[in-house]
């Protein structure tokens, strides 16, 4: 069997003990496990006595592991480098080599680790936000039920397992390890399954490569413009796939579930209409490939009846993904005399979210509840056959999430008893807030609603924006998995 050395940064050795017990507790195979931990402070008399006790564990005190990586190395085939936030699942090093195995022969796995306020437990890929000579990088689309390990374009310093090979052969002291795997053949790639996950958010950070010959390749192979900082959306989002729709493998033990829940729903009584809205915005470019492809997440999940306002600009790009698309109409949007130009569109659109679940409701009656979501709501792969649990979300009283103590307008859940009402009291609160013309924002409005009629609303405090009607869906600690 292969032996494989962990590198790990800490703050101390109290950070790190308990992801180097997690490591050695949840191995198959812990005698084949060595440690090499970069601490910035030595730890007291009865730590030392503990990192002692523990076989195969060297230790240093500085700021970088990479520094570190030769003196630590006894010839172990494997290196994995993370930091002490990292917690690891049953098995993790069969499985992290087995994963790694079935890439190509000369691959190195990557991607962000899950972390406890992402919608779903899942390893991101890794996402470019910013272009130019520097980069930001940070989690880009999930690989929820990824079929298989997906190419990457970049590294990310915080999770990198391969051979020992590959952490020779890269300059660690020099920035750009994305640009010296690609000149020196090294694939890297996201890990579809989340073998380890995190204890907190990884944030996003910075990669600044030289310039020259090996940059200039780089940003030729994967499309991107240096000097204009200008990316595609498959690099945005981390998935080499040009439409971005990931290819899915869900479990058998998962489809099984979800074929339980469906048979035995607890929402036989409750019909939601989602409705959504693509229309055109000045300067602004809508339907993007990655709001389409959200879209197209949103559309494809059974147990959703969605309809959707376009403008003739997307109705007949939308026509070709989802049937129950409509031209959208002044008259489905906020009642009143209202000069619709410059950032009063925007703000128009925002504050017809109601009025427009009202005409939907006028052409679809029938419904339990009627519900505005943003089209790119869906920003994570689903089960496109999962059995919602829908009455986290319909409930007696309005629905929201809020994150970070404000509302999300991102999804709202209306009793059907309650849209004429609610229509009105936004139409009243628009009309008391306005400027000579000038529409005030969502946000103020719904705030103002919010406190003036709180017997009507629930708000779900979520950790973040869109995540409410991930509460429907079956987390993955509620899913029947082989291993945890």
């Amino acid at each position: 069997m292969d032996r494989t050395l962990i590198l790990m940064e800490s703050v101390d050795w109290e950070s790190a003990e308990a992801a180097v017990e997690s490591a050695r507790q949840k191995a198959l195979y812990p005698g084949l496990l060595s440690f090499g931990l970069i601490l910035q402070t030595m730890p007291d008399a009865q730590g030392e006595a503990r990192m002692r006790a523990i076989p195969s564990l060297l230790c240093a005190v500085g700021t970088c592991a990479y520094e570190q990586r030769k003196a630590f190395w006894r010839g172990e085939n494997n290196i994995l480098m993370i930091d002490a936030g990292v917690r690891f699942a049953f098995s993790w090093d069969v499985r992290l080599r087995a994963a790694r195995n079935a890439c190509r022969t000369q691959s190195v796995l990557t991607g962000v680790l899950p972390d406890p306020g992402m919608p779903v437990e899942a390893v991101c890929a890794i996402g470019l936000r910013e272009g130019g000579r520097t980069w930001r990088l940070g989690a880009g689309l999930a690989m929820r039920y990824a079929a298989h390990s997906m190419k990457s374009a970049f590294a990310n310093p915080r999770f990198l397992y391969g051979p020992a090979r590959f952490f020779q052969e890269i300059d660690f002291e020099k920035d750009g390890i994305s640009v010296q795997a690609l000149e020196m053949r090294w694939d890297l790639y996201t890990m579809r399954e989340p073998i380890l996950k995190r204890q907190y958010a990884q944030e996003e950070w910075e990669e600044t490569p030289e310039e020259g010959k090996a940059l200039a390749g780089f940003a030729q192979h994967f499309g991107m413009d240096l000097e204009q900082g200008t990316f595609s959306a498959e690099l945005h989002t981390g998935i080499p796939v040009p439409d971005l729709m990931l290819p899915q493998h869900v479990p058998l033990s998962v489809r099984i579930q979800e074929a339980f829940r469906r048979l035995f729903s607890r929402d036989r009584h409750t019909d939601p209409l989602l409705v959504t809205a693509c229309v055109s915005l000045p300067g602004q470019q809508v339907l993007t490939e990655e709001s389409l492809a959200a879209f197209r997440r949103l559309v494809s999940m059974q147990a959703l009846s969605v309809l959707c306002y376009a403008d003739d600009a997307h109705l007949e790009r939308l026509l070709r993904f989802h049937p129950n698309v409509l031209s959208f109409q002044r008259r489905y949007a906020l009642d009143g005399e209202w000069t619709v130009r410059g950032e009063n569109v925007l703000r128009y659109l925002e504050l017809s979210r109601i009025h427009m679940l009202l005409s939907a409701q006028e052409k679809f009656p029938g419904h339990t509840h009627y519900a505005f979501i943003d089209m790119d709501y869906q920003a994570f792969p689903v089960y496109e056959k999962a059995a919602l649990d829908l009455q986290n979300l319909c409930t007696d009283r309005i629905v929201m999430a809020s994150t970070g103590g404000k509302a999300d307008l991102s999804l709202i859940c209306v009793p059907e008893r309650f849209l004429s009402p609610l229509a009105r009291a936004v139409s009243e609160t628009v009309q008391q807030s306005h400027v000579r013309g000038r529409l005030p924002d969502a946000e103020s409005v719904w705030e103002s609603l919010i406190r003036a009629h709180s017997d009507w609303f629930t708000l779900i405090p979520l950790p973040g924006p869109r995540q409410l009607l991930s509460l429907t869906m079956l987390s993955r600690a509620e899913e029947w998995r082989l291993f945890a």
